[in-house]
This record gives structure tokens, sequence and C-alpha cells, in this order.
């Protein structure tokens, strides 16, 4: 029932098939995405402030005439782009840390120290 909405409404919205396809499409996408673990709420914050920094940046980069360093020359901005180096840093980092571990309790299984 509650499906049947869904694609009259997508239909009503556009009156174009082709809407109601991509509905079913992303809906599927979002099922696989929940079925294996991953929250679709980044993904649609994504889908939705993409448009407006893609437009942002471009409006940054005219008033440089292309100069990548507006970024750059601030020291707020400098800071901000720096946390956000050392968050995907200590990610990464996280990442690797918990693969070395999950590969010596495997180690310690497959030895017979830890059941």
């Amino acid at each position: 029932m509650v499906i049947m909405f869904c694609i009259i409404g997508v239909y009503e919205v556009g009156h174009s098939i082709v809407d109601v396809w991509i509905m079913l499409i992303m809906g599927i996408i979002g099922y696989a995405l929940r079925k294996f673990g991953f929250d679709p709420a980044p993904l649609v914050l994504g889908l939705v402030i993409a448009p407006t920094l893609e437009m942002s940046l471009r409006q940054s980069l005219i008033m440089s005439n292309g100069n990548w360093t507006i970024f750059f020359q601030r020291p707020i901005a400098a800071a901000l782009l720096g946390l956000c180096a050392a968050l995907l840093a200590l990610a990464a980092l996280s990442l690797i840390r918990s693969r070395k571990d999950w590969r010596s309790r495997l180690a310690e299984v497959e030895a017979g120290d830890n059941p």
C-alpha cells in the first residue's frame, strides 16, 4: 500500500514514468545499503548538499580566477582544512589498527591459545 502511494506520488509530481523508475531503483539501492549495514543518512545528506556545494565551489573559483589557494588564504579556512585532514587520518589509522587486531586474534584462535 505504501509503495503504491509512493509510485502514484512520484508520477503525479512530474508525469513521467522515468521518475517512477528512478524512485524504484533508488529504493532498491537503499534497501541493499541497509541490508549490508550502511547508513543511508550520509548518502541522502550528500545528495542534498552536493548541488549547493558545487555551485559555491564554482563561484569561489570564478572570483579567484581559477586560483585554488583562495581556500587556504584565511587562517580559519586553513585550520578547518587541517582539522578535516587530521580526522581523515585518524579514521584511516583506526581502520588499520582494527585490521591488525583482527589478524592477531585470528592467529591466536588458529594457534589454539584463545577459544
